[in-house]
């Protein structure tokens, strides 16, 4: 079955390049929306890791897209 590790990634402004920290927004395939606090640049990435391990394991429901 397809899983549902559809999702957008976004990071604020004034966070990112040039800086040791991210706050970043993530969208998952049905729109829900998930507001990271400013972190590290590695828990960014581990959180990453974890929330599309945790999509990927949860199948798609019919006629999602």
């Amino acid at each position: 079955p397809e899983t549902g590790a559809r999702v957008r990634v976004t990071v604020e402004e004034g966070a990112g390049f040039g800086v040791a920290t991210n706050r970043v927004t993530v969208l998952n395939h049905q729109g829900q929306e998930e507001v990271w606090p400013l972190m590290s640049k590695d828990a960014v990435g581990t959180r990453l890791i974890q929330t599309l391990t945790a999509l990927l394991a949860t199948p798609l429901k019919a006629g999602v897209t």
